[in-house]
């Protein structure tokens, strides 16, 4: 949309009955398109959307102030213009997702789509680097993965020469990655993971799977790469219609393989030897698992195996993963972004050893949205990092399980609900040397917990 769809146009592609836009002649031009009235820009499309906390017509006024190009609203909205061309459609957030799907349809632009419960951030941002090497690439700013920000992300980051679009989805109820294909139709797409992300919404970690699945569903999909450690790989490949090829560290069993050593990576298909070169800057056995998914999909779209590996040189991780911060001797590990067991404890194996008298010390925020399946996720990480840390703080309602498990095994453990009250006892107890893991949900606060200290 960056060099400007005219009103009328649009108006038409989302099937508008009426439109007060019809009235303007074709220099009335939309150049991107938004649904929070404080990110807007002079020029953008403002989709009134209705959510859960809040109504987007009642931001008119507020898109309007800020130079938005017109807003599009629902038929029934009878409220004052403000002065902008309304576009009245029957759901404006469906509306959003038509003009997605119908700017990329008339594009050339190839779709890679990424899903998974973790790693799909960081394998999306490794995609879009191997690919930039030969193509113009856009990818999914931040975690616009939704209903709303896939779409957006289309309409406001594609430009005109994309050759491929890097594409998150993401979910929180089977059927909404099935939609999102039909947005934006993958020709590769890719599962990281599966981990109990959502787990409010799903009876188990197989249902989750399933619904992860959803994004190797369409016609247009020539190829999905998918995690072989996920629990139910093998079901997942016998309901697919479209050709798979597993990723993993084992080459008995995944189709491609990635093994480290001290000195190299190796690099296995079907169990045969395709490329060996030197070892990635990469912390974390997790981050080289996102790196095998992102390089067999660029190899996929025709990147040779030796130019992936020049690239991946420069390869660098997103904020708030696995994030290496001193301060008055002290090595603060962020990794705050997101909080799942798998990624607990991915993280905490990969905690470098402590200098001289350091110790290894984790921060753990409460995991959010798993459901019925709290605590036991909990304990189990609880009871995973007995082995590997020295000392647990913990914060959070959902942690409590946590703290008695370590008091219980006779550990060093501190639990409070307090955010104020976890940035005292740390300064009291931190000392040079120790090195401190950061984990937590985004909404935990965590991710500022070292300029607190």
């Amino acid at each position: 949309m960056k060099n400007g769809i005219p009103l009328k146009k649009i108006s038409a592609l989302i099937h508008s009955s009426i439109s007060s836009a019809d009235s303007f002649n074709s220099s009335y031009l939309a150049y991107g398109a938004c649904v929070d009235s404080r990110l807007l820009k002079t020029g953008d499309l403002f989709f009134a959307c209705s959510g859960n906390r809040s109504d987007g017509h009642a931001f008119i006024s507020q898109a309007a102030q800020k130079g938005a190009s017109a807003a599009v609203v629902s038929a029934d909205y009878s409220g004052d213009c403000y002065g902008l061309p309304l576009i009245y459609v029957e759901n404006p957030e469906k509306a959003l997702q038509q003009l997605a799907k119908a700017v990329l349809q008339s594009s050339k632009t190839k779709v890679v789509a990424i899903t998974g419960s973790v790693g799909k951030t960081t394998t999306k941002g490794f995609l879009a680097h191997l690919l930039a090497s030969s193509f113009r690439v856009a990818a999914t700013p931040g975690n616009y993965n939704s209903q709303l920000g896939l779409p957006l992300t289309i309409l406001n980051h594609l430009q005109d020469d994309t050759e491929v679009a890097v594409l998150e989805m993401g979910m929180t109820k089977a059927g909404h990655i099935a939609s999102l294909i039909e947005i934006a139709p993958p020709e590769i797409a890719i599962i990281t993971a599966t981990a109990l992300g959502h787990a409010e919404n799903f009876e188990s970690l197989e249902a989750i799977g399933l619904a992860k699945a959803e994004i190797l569903s369409h016609p247009k999909t020539r190829l999905g790469i998918v995690d072989f450690g996920i629990s139910n790989y093998q079901a997942i490949a016998q309901l697919s219609c479209t050709p798979l090829t597993s990723f993993g560290c084992d080459t008995n069993h995944a189709d491609w393989a990635l093994i480290r050593s001290k000195q190299c990576l190796r690099l296995f298909n079907h169990g045969i030897l395709v490329i060996e070169f030197e070892s990635l800057s990469l912390p974390g056995q997790h981050n080289h698992h996102n790196f095998l998914a992102a390089a067999v999909a660029a190899n996929s779209c025709g990147i040779s195996w030796e130019l992936i590996m020049e690239s991946a040189k420069k390869l660098t991780l997103p904020e708030m993963r696995l994030q290496i911060q001193e301060h008055q001797g002290i090595t603060f590990i962020n990794d705050s972004y997101n909080s799942l067991p798998i990624a607990v404890k991915a993280a905490l194996d990969s905690l470098p050893l402590p200098k001289r008298e350091g110790r290894k010390i984790a921060v753990l925020g409460e995991m959010r949205e798993l459901g019925q399946f709290s605590l036991e996720c909990h304990l189990e990480v609880a009871n995973y990092a007995l082995s590997r840390i020295d000392m647990l703080f913990c914060l959070g309602k959902e942690c409590v399980s946590m703290h008695d498990l370590w008091e219980k095994s006779n550990r060093e453990v501190f639990w409070t609900l307090e955010f104020s009250e976890l940035v005292e006892q740390l300064r009291k107890f931190l000392r040079p040397d120790d090195v401190v893991l950061i984990k937590g949900s985004r909404t935990s606060g965590l991710s500022g917990l070292v300029d607190k200290i």
